[in-house]
């Protein structure tokens, strides 16, 4: 397995767990404590993760993510004017895609259009638009438990044969140069996959989210139009940016 692609799934066993033992970790990934600690060396220059005394591992606390319902509460205020702004978007008879986002959780509340059908790969929003009436899809696949949700191939194979008038997707960081970022790669794929087979996709991200940058780059800034809930200087060039 090349470097780059083993650290991408040290990452990922991480950001799942929060904590590992170097022998534990090796025996997941399949390989020797050696090259385990060559990679955990390189990740740890890069600032992705701390070193341990005693042979532990554990992300760095700026680039763990939150759970959902911790994510739900922060911002709430914002998210809500983000999440009704969005909602007027969605017409009858859509096909709309929401991915595991807290904001599209917040949305799931305020979709009010007739004969909607909603695809998702989220728990929590499955379960809202279940105790609302509305027809909904899950997309199912390799479970990750800290944003309910379902990632990974079987998911993605799942999404590719599907179309949507629309999709609204999160995102774990907004920069002018480096673009939407996501913690998570196999998140990240679903997202990608979701705006190519979207007829309008819209990225939904709170201003908390303003010039952070996660490890995997889902959009440029100027792919798609962008909803937030606060202004910057360096939107003013942008068209794509839609401030509530």
């Amino acid at each position: 397995m090349i470097p780059t692609l083993r650290r991408s799934q040290i990452l990922e066993i991480l950001q799942a767990s929060g904590l590992e033992r170097l022998p534990g970790l090796a025996q997941k990934m399949g390989i020797s404590e050696s090259t385990l600690r060559r990679d955990l060396k390189e990740l740890a220059l890069r600032g992705e993760v701390e070193l341990l005394r005693g042979g532990g591992v554990r992300m760095r606390k700026e680039n763990i993510e939150r759970g959902i319902n911790e994510k739900i509460l922060l911002n709430r205020e914002e998210k809500e004017r983000i999440a009704r702004y969005a909602a007027e978007l969605i017409h009858d008879n859509d096909v709309v895609y929401l991915d595991p986002s807290s904001l599209n959780c917040i949305l799931a509340d305020y979709i009010h259009a007739n004969n909607v059908k909603v695809v998702t790969n989220s728990f929590e929003i499955i379960r809202k638009l279940m105790e609302k009436g509305i027809v909904c899809v899950l997309v199912g696949g390799d479970v990750k438990m800290r944003t309910s949700s379902c990632v990974g191939p079987f998911a993605q194979q799942m999404m590719q044969d599907v179309r949507f008038t629309k999709s609204f997707i999160g995102a774990n960081g907004l920069s002018v140069t480096m673009g939407l970022t996501s913690h998570d790669s196999r998140e990240r794929a679903i997202k990608q996959i979701a705006i190519a087979n979207s007829q309008a996709a819209y990225f939904l991200v709170d201003s908390n989210k303003y010039g952070d940058v996660a490890m995997y780059k889902i959009a440029d800034i100027d792919a798609c139009p962008v909803i937030t809930g606060k202004y910057f200087d360096d939107f003013e060039a942008l068209e794509n940016i839609i401030v509530v």
